[in-house]
């Protein structure tokens, strides 16, 4: 088996050149000196060999843990180059699916079940606060602290209950994010407690004891014809 001493002392020689680990890991040596990981195995029969990386940029150590996980999908009956293929694939998507075109999804499903208005506050409040500083990531990049970045930036200009609307509303779209397998998890979710208390809510003092209403009626009815009584009993004399 390799050593790290032997695969840092491979330089380039006359002719290309392989030094062989365990398992079907082994370094290949160019002419130049370039030296690269590569995995040779058997899949439906015929032989395959899979490029890991480059030494040093891939260890060792590294190198013989991508071997490990190669056969494991070798015991699951799959090929491991049509994995990593798919891998990659994954990855690229993933960075394509950003949150302003999740957000835009999600709002599309729920905007029926809304009313205009409350419809319009809802994106304007999501395209004048949060896409600027989040509508361009990928939806699995964007973690809690630039969640709570984003709302105290409109807790700053004193807009409290706002930032409080707002974080239930990635919280939503996040939550439907993962509900169709495009979010593992929900940032917003935790900062609830975070953010800035909500102002207390103002409230009117309730009325507890109005009397008879009939006569309540009544008495007002009479102090309405108050100021114009003399002028009737003068009509009447």
């Amino acid at each position: 088996m390799l050593t790290d001493a032997q695969c840092k002392a491979a330089k380039a020689r006359d002719k290309a050149y392989k030094l062989s680990d365990a398992h079907g890991l082994r370094l290949d040596v160019s002419k130049t000196g370039h030296r690269s990981w590569r995995h040779k195995y058997r899949y439906g029969g015929k032989e395959k060999l899979r490029t890991l990386g480059t030494f040093p940029e891939v260890t060792l150590k590294q190198a013989r843990d991508i071997c490990k996980a190669d056969k494991q999908l070798l015991k699951e009956g799959k090929d491991p180059i049509t994995e990593a293929k798919r891998a990659v694939l994954a990855q690229q998507v993933a960075a394509k699916d950003t949150f302003e075109d999740l957000a835009r999804e999600w709002y599309a499903k729920q905007q029926p079940r809304w009313k205009p208005v409350h419809a319009a506050d809802v994106i304007k409040s999501l395209e004048r606060d949060i896409f600027a500083d989040l509508g361009s990531l990928p939806v699995r990049s964007i973690d809690s602290a630039l969640v709570l970045a984003t709302l105290q930036k409109v807790e700053a200009r004193g807009a409290i209950e706002t930032a409080h609307r707002l974080r239930q509303r990635i919280s939503s779209i996040y939550d439907y994010g993962i509900a169709i397998g495009r979010a593992v998890t929900n940032p917003a979710a935790s900062l609830v407690k975070v953010l800035k208390a909500k102002p207390p809510s103002r409230r009117w003092p309730a009325v507890t004891k109005i009397g008879n209403p009939r006569r309540s009626a009544s008495r007002l009815a009479l102090e309405s014809l108050l100021p114009v009584i003399p002028a009737i009993c003068l009509m009447l004399t």
